[in-house]
């Protein structure tokens, strides 16, 4: 599923993950002109027929051409539940606060008794593919460690976004500052019934085995918890895993804190830049990764550790000041909470500011999109090509109708224009 509603996202990116996609067709004719009503007004455009029959009182449609001239207009003033198209709103968010080439890193320190500390600093896509090499690293520095000491007081714990749920579905991941894999387990059963990794990257550790067992689940993903900061432990035992692998003899895994005292053995950067996590959260839709550099932002301005509050204040200051939006109604940041509402007005000036970094969104059959999904919402942004020429048209599309369809109502502006 898309929107919040999101399929897990696999270690490595490997493709596992199915994304909705668009059935478009695009239809040549000649461009629209219109007049220039402020956005401010609440009055909507006369639409076409074919469009008009698509949208009900509780949907809003908003399009504009390069210049800035609308197209398209129905409730445009309205607050909606924008779902999963929210995520271009923080993508941006962390884009300018943090830095396209920001790069999230982990701190390695060895204390004077010979233990192991790992501080995180929130890094959504620290995977298997990067802990493995990580391991490496620290084992051309040392041979053995005592402990190896977890710290993650970056992040506020527990720390709970609005929105998810206790399910075991990847959508309900929690948030962290030492998070691995997503904080989920990837397994399955062999031909002979027994539990195995259903990942090569990712070996079925004693810790996971048993969160399985313990939950008697199906073959799938197991979700993580904050619970007793199962989440964090879990990061702590698969680097075991791998430092052992790499001949670093290890001893048990605990929660702790990095003393000043303790030396700074090397900081790990992230291979990813922040534009590539920023498109790979818009491709595969994922809740864990926008929530990261959304808490991240707010780190960023306002210090840690990481809460909800210091990133929902800044994001709201973000909007007010960068994109004049006044009183941005935000909850959380991947669009999965009910509570963030936004006019199709306001998430025009948002993509009037994304529009450099349109690219990051999925691009299919000539259209730059995204979309979002929860129970009764379907929700698409994006933008269309105008012709030959470098223009760009700008699209907001809030069905929150139950049953309605924002792909149909963008099929019939393709066709219309």
């Amino acid at each position: 599923m898309n929107g919040a509603r999101q399929k897990a996202l696999s270690p490595g990116f490997r493709p596992k993950v199915l994304c909705l996609c668009l059935v478009i067709i695009i239809v040549s004719a000649s461009r629209i002109q219109a007049r220039e009503p402020s956005l401010d007004l609440d009055a909507s455009k006369d639409l076409p027929q074919s469009i008009a029959r698509l949208l009900g009182p509780k949907d809003s449609l908003l399009a504009e051409n390069s210049k800035g001239e609308i197209l398209y207009s129905y409730n445009p003033n309205a607050l909606r539940t924008p779902a999963s198209t929210f995520k271009v709103f923080t993508s941006l968010l962390a884009l300018k606060k943090l830095g396209e080439d920001f790069h999230f890193k982990t701190e390695i320190y060895q204390d004077a008794e010979g233990n192991l500390k790992i501080k995180g600093y929130g890094d959504p896509l620290l995977i298997s593919e990067v802990l493995e090499p990580l391991a490496g690293e620290i084992a051309s520095r040392t041979k053995s460690c005592k402990q190896i000491v977890l710290d993650s007081s970056y992040f506020k714990t527990p720390l709970e976004i609005p929105g998810t749920g206790s399910t075991a579905n990847p959508y309900d991941a929690p948030v962290g500052a030492l998070c691995v894999n997503f904080n989920t387990v990837f397994f399955t059963y062999d031909a002979n019934g027994k539990l195995v990794s259903a990942e090569d990257q990712t070996p079925l550790i004693p810790f996971a085995e048993k969160i399985i067992r313990s939950k008697e689940l199906p073959r799938g993903r197991a979700l993580l918890t904050q619970e007793h900061e199962q989440t964090t432990l879990y990061a702590g035992h698969l680097l075991r895993y791998f430092l052992r692998e790499n001949g670093v003899k290890c001893g048990e895994v605990v929660l702790g804190r990095v003393k000043p005292e303790d030396k700074l053995l090397f900081e790990h950067e992230s291979p990813y830049s922040l534009t590539e996590v920023a498109g790979k959260a818009l491709e595969f839709s994922n809740n864990f990764i926008v929530n990261q550099i959304f808490l991240t932002a707010g780190v960023h301005e306002k210090g840690a550790p990481a809460t909800l509050e210091n990133a929902v204040n800044t994001a709201r200051e973000f909007a007010a000041k960068e994109l004049g939006i006044k009183d941005l109604i935000v909850a959380e940041g991947s669009g999965l909470s009910r509570k963030n509402r936004i006019t199709a007005s306001q998430m025009m000036k948002v993509l009037r500011a994304f529009q450099p970094y349109q690219t990051l969104m999925h691009y299919e059959d000539g259209v730059w999109y995204k979309t979002g999904t929860l129970h009764g919402v379907r929700t698409l942004v994006g933008y269309i090509p105008e012709g030959d020429s470098d223009g760009l048209t700008r699209f907001v599309i809030f069905i929150n109708t139950p049953g309605g369809s924002a792909q149909k109502v963008l099929g019939r502006i393709l066709q219309s224009n």
